[in-house]
């Protein structure tokens, strides 16, 4: 069953009104695929859990050699085997599922365009772009939930091990999201334009004329570097932001109750974890919006 080739069943209204949103046709993927999701999602939650358990895991056996006792170390290194464990099958089944969904839905795009008449450079590039749907699955969703477990999960750890850490992990919530905004706005631009770019590059290139061969890829290669440009922007903003958490958490703590060097670790490896998941959302961001325009071009009329 597939359903990025599927055009809903009404057919009688404009191809604007019949178009099914984003939302409805990632929803209709993940109950075509179910099973498939179902396996890698359920890999990658318990993935995520024994992640948050790993640095109060940690700090405990620091104390524990601390202690002269080793118990801690061997509790930390069992856990830590288990979360290895998890992300080898997780690895092996994702790629088992999605090269299989691609497939599917890969050669579902293609008959349907062929049907509705599309010329064969938008066929092409049309059906490549339906990887973006797969990658979105198999890439993104799991970054979202390392995110979502990354920052919600060190937060609460943090407000029992330092308040004023997890507090100033809160704070930077609202910069952040302001700082994304600005960053999906111009990424939007700049994919509309690559992607018009990309459904053009079969024709031109078949076509062989050398000035317009070269300006074909010079319009992709300026596109790409306007996208980097706001990437290493926005990671530079990001990275500032996550210093000065870094820097104020260690010494919230270490002004607070004397914190035992177990507790040091703790905090430094929570800290570092809610910035992997602060630092993960330009990306997500950015394929999120990609991943809008390809989907308007996937449902547009062939000849647009």
């Amino acid at each position: 069953m597939t359903l990025i080739a599927s055009p809903p069943a009404a057919t009688t209204r404009s191809t604007t009104n019949a178009d099914p949103t984003l939302a409805a046709t990632l929803a209709q993927l993940s109950s075509s695929h179910f099973r498939a999701l179902l396996g890698t999602y359920g890999l990658t939650n318990l993935e995520n859990v024994a992640r948050l358990a790993l640095p109060l895991l940690l700090g405990r056996a620091v104390d524990g050699l601390l202690r002269g006792s080793r118990w801690p170390l061997i509790g930390y290194v069992v856990a830590h085997a288990a979360y290895a464990a998890l992300g080898v099958a997780r690895r092996r089944w994702d790629t088992r599922a999605f090269t299989h969904i691609y497939a599917e839905e890969a050669a579902a795009v293609v008959a349907r365009l062929h049907r509705a008449g599309a010329d064969g450079s938008r066929v092409a590039a049309r059906a490549a772009m339906t990887r973006e749907f797969v990658d979105f699955f198999e890439r993104d969703v799991p970054a979202l939930l390392f995110a979502g477990y990354a920052m919600i999960g060190a937060a609460i750890a943090l407000f029992g091990l330092c308040p004023a850490a997890a507090a100033g992990c809160l704070l930077m919530l609202p910069p952040a999201v302001g700082l994304n905004r600005w960053y999906a706005a111009r990424c939007a631009r700049v994919n509309r334009t690559l992607n018009s770019a990309l459904e053009r590059e079969v024709a031109v290139v078949t076509a062989g004329r050398p000035k317009a061969v070269a300006a074909q890829f010079g319009r992709v290669r300026r596109q790409k570097v306007r996208l980097s440009d706001l990437e290493a922007i926005n990671f530079g903003l990001t990275d500032v932001m996550i210093l000065v958490l870094m820097a104020g958490s260690m010494l919230a703590h270490a002004w607070s109750a004397t914190p035992t060097a177990g507790e040091l670790v703790a905090v430094s490896r929570y800290v570092v974890l809610f910035m992997c998941g602060l630092d993960s959302a330009p990306m997500l961001v950015q394929q999120l919006t990609r991943l809008q325009d390809v989907h308007r071009r996937l449902y547009a009329s062939p000849s647009r």
